[in-house]
């Protein structure tokens, strides 16, 4: 409502054995407004958590990489949602 983050929760897959909870995101963006730099810095502590597995859908590094990319993409979704209603 007034711009700022009330909860947020980050789930990533395909980059650890099981799906990873960024532990680190709702501490970081509880009270704040969202912003590319705060997106910024959940993106970086989700990519330095994350253990991706090597199978035959891509490589880990090639995972690893993709982090920050899609939560972006994620927030984007979610923001235009919230725009939208």
């Amino acid at each position: 409502r007034d711009g700022k983050c009330r909860n947020v929760r980050l789930v990533l897959g395909a980059v650890s054995p099981s799906p990873l909870v960024v532990e680190d995101a709702p501490e970081l963006m509880r009270g704040m407004a969202i912003t590319p730099r705060l997106v910024d810095e959940v993106s970086r502590r989700a990519q330095k958590n994350a253990h991706p597995v090597d199978n035959m859908a891509s490589s880990p590094r090639y995972r690893r990489e993709m982090i920050p990319l899609l939560t972006k993409r994620a927030f984007e979704e979610a923001l235009e949602r919230i725009e939208n209603g």
